[in-house]
């Protein structure tokens, strides 16, 4: 493997320990979510967290 395909991996790596939460709701129930997945795979918390 070569430093190029590791540094590639090390970018795509999730980081478990970066969680935000999400209330939802009139009762604003809070959820637990993780801030790099969620920003990976919607758009809506993409641009909602871009200057955090």
């Amino acid at each position: 493997m070569t430093a190029d395909d590791m540094a590639k991996l090390q970018e795509e790596a999730i980081d478990y320990a970066s969680p935000i939460i999400v209330r939802v709701g009139a009762e604003r129930h809070p959820f637990i979510i993780n801030k790099d997945v969620s920003t990976r795979s919607l758009d809506y918390f993409r641009t909602a967290l871009k200057n955090c």
